[in-house]
């Protein structure tokens, strides 16, 4: 080959490469613009972090200031509820079916200790090979759950755990997409929700097609699954896996335990309180320690006029602060609820405690759904919490570090079930 051609070769080459590059970043340039514009940093909420003011803007908060931050959850899962809503007579009959579906009679509560332990039996589809996912399982079960006790209609009906799992992996999905427009998986939100209303209607057959929001059942579903599973994750994975069986801690944990055992045997709202000599902690102070430090919802949102100022109260910075709780704020600490009524900071301490919200738009569940997580937190370690499983290779369980409360932690985690002698099978 001639060397004029060998350079004419050379530079045809180098101008279709270059030509290729300039095309792949028109291409991404032109991506760019036709994406949703992201609104993460357009109207960043303002932390509130002080208590009184706090306070002070949810006991006066309006039903639009709530309704406004929202509007996520009506794009990602078309519901209707109290936290959408700004009509008040709708919120005020949406509550009152939603206190009358909370109401709980004393011959109820063995009914629901003896559903989950039925539900414990039921298989999870992402078991694999002597192990089960922690966090699918967990899901599975409070999902189930909430089915039996607030939607009776469905006890007839067979559901699948594949279908739970669709269903429980699609809310997670579209909860995170709803976030932002930069968020994963916001492009296929259109999708998700398609996945998650036909699997739904498996359940609920008798729902109209198309369905209207004011009849969507996450309207219900949603806030009461969504407060359940991440607390009763954590508090399950602190008291049944938190200390090895040598650890100094253990003889805590073991009357922790203990504790929820006599609840699931006596499950009444005065077993719940009860603190006996050798238990010293009740099954309410250990639910409402693991509230304090995991919330559900980590903070409230409030906007007061369109596209105003989005303020955001920090749940888990009010229930964590040592210049509220003391010097041990981040620790587990149940204990702190028996002696608290001694303390000067105790009332500072009841008003910084707010799983449950504040002030106009407190939610309903506050007085049971402690005991309905303790049921489940209950039922759990009697099932995977008797020393017949790991927490896949944490043999040594999982120490005094204090547990993330973030939505995707944990996922990677694994029950493992042991023989006889500790050893995996």
């Amino acid at each position: 080959m001639s060397l004029p051609v060998m350079f004419l070769f050379i530079i045809t080459g180098i101008l279709c490469i270059s030509i290729a590059i300039l095309a792949f970043y028109a291409v991404e340039a032109f991506s760019c613009l036709c994406k949703p514009k992201c609104a993460c940093s357009n109207n960043p909420p303002t932390s509130i972090r002080d208590l009184p003011q706090a306070t002070a803007l949810l006991r006066t908060s309006k039903l639009s200031s709530r309704a406004r931050p929202n509007r996520r959850l009506v794009l990602a899962f078309s519901i209707s509820n109290a936290f959408t809503t700004t009509d008040p007579a709708f919120h005020k009959a949406f509550l009152s079916i939603s206190k009358s579906l909370l109401r709980t009679s004393d011959d109820s509560w063995p009914i629901l200790v003896e559903q989950t332990r039925a539900i414990l039996k039921e298989p999870v589809t992402s078991t694999i090979e002597n192990g089960i996912s922690l966090v699918s399982l967990v899901q599975s079960v409070c999902f189930r759950f909430v089915l039996f006790k607030f939607f009776p209609s469905t006890q007839g009906i067979t559901i699948s755990s594949r279908t739970v799992t669709l269903i429980t992996r699609a809310i997670n999905e579209l909860w995170i997409s709803s976030k932002c427009s930069c968020a994963p998986g916001h492009s296929h939100m259109g999708s998700k929700k398609k996945l998650l209303r036909n699997t739904l209607a498996s359940i609920f057959p008798d729902s109209p097609t198309p369905c209207p929001d004011e009849e969507n059942p996450l309207n219900i579903l949603l806030p009461a699954y969504e407060t359940l599973w991440r607390i009763v994750l954590r508090c399950f994975l602190q008291v049944a896996f938190a200390y090895p069986p040598s650890n100094k801690f253990i003889s805590t944990t073991v009357r922790y335990r203990a504790a929820f055992k006599s609840f699931l045997a006596n499950p009444s709202s005065e077993q719940f309180t009860i603190r006996t000599k050798d238990e010293y902690c009740s099954a309410k102070d250990i639910v409402y320690e693991s509230l304090r430090l995991w919330p559900p919802t980590r903070r409230i949102y409030r906007q007061e006029h369109e596209n105003g100022a989005v303020l955001a109260v920090d749940v888990e910075f009010l229930q964590r602060t040592e210049s509220i709780w003391g010097d041990e704020a981040g620790e587990f600490r149940p204990e702190r609820w028996v002696i608290m009524n001694g303390e000067a900071r105790t009332s500072d301490c009841k008003e910084a405690w707010m799983p449950f919200g504040k002030g106009s738009f407190q939610c309903p569940a506050i007085k049971m759904a402690p005991m309905m997580i303790g049921i489940l937190v209950g039922g759990l370690i009697e099932e995977f919490g008797n020393g017949e499983w790991l927490l896949g290779d944490v043999a040594d369980g999982l120490g005094d570090k204090q547990l993330e409360n973030g939505r995707e932690s944990f996922a990677e985690i694994i029950l493992t079930k042991v023989g006889k002698e500790g050893k995996k099978k």
